[in-house]
């Protein structure tokens, strides 16, 4: 699953919009500022595959989009004025029925989104299919991991059960490395009763009434836990106490944990009747003791909030990475430390494979993170009083570094320097190279110099080509006298290759 091309006629700040994404690249990486239309585009992508999966006519815009799909390339026209579609497959027209006859061929098997900010604006759009994939669980129908998935924090729980109940060296190695976790030590399931249990009479053993999948599964975690207790527990919920009739199911070590789980054949499986239990609203919380390498026993929530995501995030990704699948990421770099955003899109990169049946869309504000990249993987969004447009770096940042991103087209920050010290710099800049100083200027030209010293700026240029350029850029008018600003920088930039011109006319006399 890949997308090629979308257009998009109006929505939020996209209007008349139109992005073409390299579709040869696992992973696709959106910057810019904020209000760009960043979060825009990859709400939007979230609608269009919803309703494609639910076979409605997407209403809250008009749309054209070309993506790859189990070897095909599937173009669909959605006209939200006349609401209609048009599907073509392979430069083949298709009627609705033709197309979804075929669905699993031509519509992506799973769409996750993740956002770690504290907004709904994505995972409102997943109601429905949650919804769908409850009922299901209800009538005993065993199916696969929903199409539309929205990952949460607690699934971070899950995925590491996931990753212990089923031994692969490749998953302990990565636990060791990155989390310094070595084992599961013990695991509480916290059961409660739901929401729709309220004002309807259940014994406790049968768990308030639960049925179809969920409740299979809570027998067999039954069967497997230590002296289940029932209590009245209270819980923090905001700025109030809830008292809750709860349930605890004890695991007391990594050898029960297998022994459950392994009914279930794969940690694909197990991770979905976990995730199914707490869609149902039964599960409360999972409390997980976990054994570092030094021996020493933690609980995961201890875990920073920035490592729970790149658990869940990772594991979400290997569960479903020989699927056709599209991961739509916003900001998930937000929590993680430099040494992680460095190692990030690496990480995925493992994970995923070279397979071509995945697409990795990312959004973020960090150059860390996209340093090894090729431009062509990278898409820089602008904000005009238009709306949004897109353009691709002129330049890899691959290579570039930290401190070169930020000043390219990529970030445009006129300097990598706080205010202060860069307006030291360009006051030294201006006298240095000034002719006839007066004895004041002179004197502040030293004490300017000895400050940048001290901060690692050198008196002098070593290369005189450099020197020159200063020089002949700092002896023009505009420059003198006054305060550099950032359309000082600008036009400095623009002047480059006149005053190179200049030096060279000079060196041939």
């Amino acid at each position: 699953m890949r997308i090629d091309k979308l257009k998009i006629k109006d929505f939020k700040n996209l209007k008349d919009f139109q992005i073409d994404i390299d579709e040869s690249q696992l992973t696709s990486v959106f910057i810019g500022r904020n209000g760009a239309g960043k979060s825009n585009l990859l709400e939007a992508i979230v609608i269009i595959f919803r309703d494609l999966d639910l076979g409605v006519v997407t209403k809250d815009f008009s749309y054209e989009i070309i993506y790859k799909c189990s070897s095909h390339t599937v173009e669909i026209k959605n006209d939200a004025t006349k609401s209609k579609r048009e599907f073509l497959v392979d430069d083949k027209k298709l009627t609705k029925t033709a197309f979804y006859k075929q669905r699993r061929d031509y519509l992506p098997e799973h769409v996750f989104a993740y956002y770690s900010g504290p907004s709904n604006r994505l995972e409102k759009h997943f109601a429905k299919h949650q919804r769908n994939f409850y009922d299901a669980l209800l009538n005993g129908d065993n199916e696969t991991l929903r199409p539309l998935f929205y990952a949460r924090l607690i699934h971070s729980n899950f995925v590491l059960l996931a990753f212990f109940s089923f031994f692969e060296e490749k998953n302990q190695r990565f636990l060791k490395e990155y989390f310094d976790i070595e084992a599961v030590e013990s695991v509480l399931f916290v059961l409660k009763k739901a929401e729709w249990v309220k004002g309807k009479s259940h014994p406790k053993a049968e768990f308030w009434g639960a049925r179809g999948v969920v409740r299979d599964f809570l027998n067999s975690l039954y069967e497997y836990a230590l002296a289940p207790l029932k209590e009245t527990e209270s819980f923090e919920e905001g700025i109030k106490t809830v008292k809750k009739e709860v349930t605890y199911l004890y695991l007391k070590d990594q050898e029960k944990l297998q022994a459950f789980a392994e009914k279930y054949g794969n940690n694909v499986e197990f991770f979905k009747n976990l995730e199914s239990t707490y869609i149902s609203d039964l599960m409360e919380e999972v409390r997980i003791k976990v054994r570092k390498t030094d021996g020493t026993i933690i609980t995961f929530n201890e875990l920073s909030e920035g490592e729970q995501q790149l658990l869940m995030v990772l594991g979400l990704l290997k569960f479903t990475r020989s699927k056709e699948s599209l991961f739509l990421l916003d900001e998930p770099d937000t929590h993680l430390n430099p040494a992680w955003k460095f190692d990030y899109l690496t990480l995925i990169k493992d994970v995923v494979g070279q397979n071509e049946s995945s697409q990795v869309i990312i959004s973020t504000h960090d150059p860390i993170v996209i340093g090894g990249l090729k431009k062509e993987a990278v898409t820089i969004f602008d904000r005009t009083t238009d709306g949004a447009t897109v353009r691709i770096p002129e330049v890899d940042p691959k290579g570039m570094g930290v401190a070169g991103l930020l000043i390219s087209d990529l970030f445009g920050l006129p300097t990598t320097l706080d205010a202060e010290t860069q307006s030291k710099l360009d006051r030294k800049l201006q006298l240095q190279y000034k002719k006839n100083r007066t004895a004041e200027e002179n004197e502040e030209l030293s004490q300017l110099a000895q400050e940048l010293e001290q901060l690692g700026f050198s008196r002098t240029t070593r290369d005189p080509l450099y020197g020159q350029f200063l020089e002949h850029l700092y002896s023009r008018p505009e420059f003198q006298d006054k305060p550099i600003t950032d359309d000082d920088r600008k036009k400095m930039t623009k002047l480059m290759d006149d005053i190179l011109e200049e030096i060279l006319e000079e060196e041939n006399k």
